[in-house]
């Protein structure tokens, strides 16, 4: 999914783009419309899957918010910090 995403934010050259690497217009899709989709799905498979396995080890729910949150908080602070 990552790597779809580098592809089609980074095609090269924008005037000589491969068609199915452009977004459709409104009555359509392409593989590009549907990258995101697929990335928001696997990070919330992930997610699932690494949450449920750190609570079956005895993580308390507050444990595991904590840590989500100060993740989610630490990505949003590199996001902003490399776009100064």
């Amino acid at each position: 999914a990552i790597g779809a995403m580098l592809l089609v934010n980074n095609p090269g050259d924008w005037g000589h783009v491969y068609a199915p690497l452009l977004h459709a217009h409104w009555n359509s899709w392409t593989f590009t419309d549907w990258v995101f989709p697929f990335f928001v799905f696997i990070a919330g498979l992930s997610m699932t899957i690494s949450l449920g396995r750190r609570a079956a080890t005895g993580a308390d729910r507050w444990t595991l918010l904590r840590s989500t949150a100060r993740r989610a908080l630490t990505l949003i602070a590199l996001g902003l910090l490399l776009n100064l």
